[in-house]
C-alpha cells in the first residue's frame, strides 16, 4: 500500500461467535421445500415453479401489434368518406410545402 500502514481487520476470525448454518443457506430455496418444509411460501413455489419453466421454453413475446384496426361493421358512409380523405390528402400537403 502506498504511503500507509496494513490495516488490521476489527474482528478475527477467532473473535466471532460460530454460528450453526440453518438448512436454507445449505440447499437451495426450492430444495429445502422439497424436504417437508410446509409454509405459504413454499406452497406457492410449489404451484408456480414448473409454470415458469413452462412459460420460458419458447420465450415470453410480446403481443403482436396490428398495424392498422379494423374498420369491420364501420358506418358505410363514413368509409367512402375516409377513402376520399386519404386520397386527397396527399395533394393538399405539396401546396402547402410551396407557400
Amino acid at each position: 500500500m502506498k504511503g500507509g500502514t496494513a490495516k488490521e481487520p476489527l474482528l478475527s476470525s477467532q473473535d466471532l461467535p460460530t454460528i450453526e448454518i440453518s438448512r436454507l443457506l445449505l440447499t437451495t430455496h426450492y430444495e429445502y421445500c422439497k424436504q417437508g418444509e410446509n409454509s405459504i411460501e413454499c406452497d406457492v413455489l410449489r404451484r408456480t415453479f414448473g409454470g415458469h419453466r413452462k412459460a420460458h421454453r419458447n420465450g415470453i413475446k410480446k403481443p403482436k401489434k396490428q398495424r392498422f384496426m379494423s374498420m369491420k361493421g364501420v358506418d358505410p358512409k363514413f368509409l367512402k368518406n375516409l377513402r376520399f380523405a386519404k386520397k386527397h390528402n396527399k395533394r393538399h400537403v405539396k401546396k402547402e410545402s410551396k407557400a
